[in-house]
């Protein structure tokens, strides 16, 4: 779906919301998130893209 949701959690952490999503043009199925300041970078894994020794990945930074 190329959507980053964030997720506030109960105190517990046994239970969560969704506060926001994020998306982004140059999502192709972000699954790895790093939070550095105040930019999130995203790693792109392109699951609907058949590797090959020239496939192109890419992380791609948004704001929080």
């Amino acid at each position: 779906m190329n959507v980053i949701a964030k997720i506030k959690l109960s105190v517990n952490t046994r239970t969560g919301r969704v506060v926001k999503r994020i998306t982004d043009p140059e999502f192709d199925v972000p699954t790895t998130i790093a939070v550095r300041g105040r930019f999130l970078f995203a790693v792109n894994a392109r699951f609907g893209t058949t590797p090959t020794p020239t496939t192109d990945y890419w992380i791609t930074r948004i704001s929080k």
